[in-house]
């Protein structure tokens, strides 16, 4: 029978998942007016990425976190139109993230690259007849303001939630995983600027990086379950959109499972293949509420195989060139894993 305690932790967890899913979209209401409506997906992802950093970690860590997505989507933007640059700048990212695996954040900051590699595959026009600098700087501080808006939010709930220890890779395992992961992501991005497969190409990126993970077995576990996931949410997604047409109805249901998906999220007692299975169908309801669901749902299962594909081709080269991970590389040098500083 669930004690009292039990309920309170159900209830903060409540609470967290409502502001992950409504914090980066309030603002949306105030961007249009402004005439920067098309940086409402850049602002959520900026705001994503501030409040998962200042909930798990810190405020202070939060705003470390909303600086580098600023600048890097600032950058990102002016690089996106040409394919060379885009490559190399969602390697330079990668590199960087990659290397965060020595302090073990690489789960907690996988957003800030997911919104480089959106702003490079499909670059957002916020001021139609600016020019690309006066568009690079707009969609920086558009980033750098909502990174900083989801870190204050996130640090505020964040002190009621409980911190998870952090797993520490070895310096080798870190920069191998850096290295592999910004040739990867790079050579993909510039084939998928070449090729213009804009918001696609962004899933199939997403999609590497959530499931590329420095720790080879957690890798290869993460791509079946996304799979699994996928595949379950995919049919969920299709059978709504099969019996429900109206968008307003479309979308709330899509921030309904959003919502149900980062509160699975944030049980880790829940396996992972749950909250894609919930994750999906929500992503998939709201991007394709303002056309076809159907057709949203067949392209985001078909680019998530292509990325998950991939990540297994990662997982490939990390054995090949480090062999298979275990509990020596958590802890390398003979330390115990201790939390962030707060």
């Amino acid at each position: 029978m669930p004690t009292a305690h039990s309920w309170s932790v159900a209830g903060r967890r409540s609470v967290a998942a409502f502001i992950l899913v409504l914090l980066p979209l309030a603002p949306s209401l105030l961007l249009a007016p402004l005439g920067l409506g098309a940086a409402t997906g850049t602002f959520a992802l900026g705001a994503a990425a501030g409040l998962i950093a200042g909930l798990l970690v810190s405020g202070r860590f939060g705003v470390a976190v909303a600086a580098a997505v600023g600048v890097a989507n600032a950058v990102a933007l002016a690089a996106a139109p040409y394919a060379l640059l885009a490559g190399l700048v969602m390697a330079a990212v990668a590199m960087l993230y990659g290397l965060t695996a020595r302090r073990g954040i690489t789960a907690i900051i996988v957003v800030a690259p997911e919104s480089v590699a959106f702003t490079l595959a499909e670059p957002p026009q916020v001021l139609a007849n600016g020019s690309i600098l006066a568009n690079a700087l707009v969609v920086g501080g558009v980033a750098l303001v909502g990174g900083l808006w989801g870190a204050g939010a996130g640090a505020i709930v964040g002190k009621r939630l409980p911190h998870k220890k952090p797993v520490r890779a070895s310096t080798r395992r870190a920069v191998t995983f850096g290295v592999v992961m910004a040739t990867v992501t790079g050579v993909t991005m510039a084939i998928v600027v070449a090729m213009q497969l804009q918001h696609g190409g962004a899933w199939i990126l997403l999609t590497i990086l959530v499931v590329a993970q420095p720790a080879l077995h957690q890798t290869w576990s993460r791509s079946l379950e996304r799979l699994l996931g996928t595949v379950l949410g995919f049919a969920i997604a299709l059978a709504i959109g099969l019996v429900i047409t109206q968008p307003a109805v479309v979308v709330t249901l899509g921030l309904l499972f959003v919502a149900l998906a980062v509160f699975l999220h944030l049980d880790p007692k829940r396996r992972y293949w749950q909250f894609t299975m919930m994750l999906t169908p929500g992503i998939v309801l709201v991007e394709g509420s303002g056309s076809s669901v159907v057709s949203t749902d067949l392209a985001r299962l078909w680019f998530t195989f292509v990325g998950a594909a991939i990540s297994l081709v990662v997982v490939a080269i990390l054995r090949w060139a480090l062999g298979p991970d275990g509990p020596a590389e958590a802890h390398p040098d003979g330390e115990k894993a201790t939390p962030l500083s707060k």
